[in-house]
């Protein structure tokens, strides 16, 4: 089987899987778990920096729908959200 597909390397490498990802609507969130971290991406500039630190290798997080707020584990976020 063949595809048309073309993948490009956004970020990386990086010390095990990544998780996600999340769109926010302006960038792509997603998470290294074994980094303990969750990253952003901004697709018009390609850039990739660091959203949030010290996750303790949770990879979950959402988008809640009609909302501009990020919300992580209740345990993470002390079940407030993050603005964007």
């Amino acid at each position: 089987m063949t595809t048309d597909w073309k993948f490009e390397l956004i970020a990386g490498p990086f010390n095990g899987a990544t998780e996600g990802p999340v769109w926010d609507g302006k960038t792509v969130l997603f998470s290294v778990p074994v980094e303990s971290r969750i990253l952003s991406y901004e697709p018009p500039s390609g850039n990739v920096t660091e959203f949030r630190k010290y996750t303790n290798r949770d990879q979950r997080a959402s988008v809640l729908p009609r909302s501009p707020a990020l919300w992580l584990p209740e345990w993470l976020a002390a079940g407030c959200p993050i603005q964007l």
